[in-house]
């Protein structure tokens, strides 16, 4: 991905599915917006640090340009317009880091937030596939 050092804090879609359900079955709760993110902001490195840990195999994140990234979509078959959404997602999370970190509703309906560590390791078989 062509972020560089930029930080995200990537949330666990268990929590977020936890947190909806708590909305939809607590009352007190309508028209309310809840900003939910991961427990920590981190840069690509860390996440593959953390993702390499959980595996037990070396991983790098290799940060390459928006050029290379576009042309890559392109061949894959990806459609033009998804190939410049994927390119202005990009570039606006450049922009912008993701550095905030929002767990107060978590902590609301009582969800213990998922450090992308632990992410990592209860997915470790995903993110090195069948063996071979």
């Amino acid at each position: 991905m062509p972020i560089g050092d930029t930080r995200l804090s990537p949330v666990d879609v268990a929590d977020v599915a936890a947190i909806a359900a708590g909305l939809l079955t607590a009352d007190g709760h309508e028209s309310r917006a809840y900003d939910i993110t991961g427990p920590e902001a981190l840069t690509m490195t860390e996440i593959v640090e953390r993702i390499s840990a959980a595996t037990g195999r070396p991983f790098r994140y290799v940060d390459v340009t928006f050029e290379e990234k576009r042309r890559r979509y392109t061949a894959a078959g990806l459609p033009p317009h998804m190939v410049d959404l994927f390119d202005e997602q990009f570039r606006e999370r450049r922009r912008t880091p993701e550095t905030r970190i929002e767990v107060a509703a978590h902590h609301t309906f009582g969800v213990s937030p998922t450090s992308f560590a632990g992410f990592a390791h209860a997915h470790s078989a995903e993110f090195t596939g069948p063996a071979r």
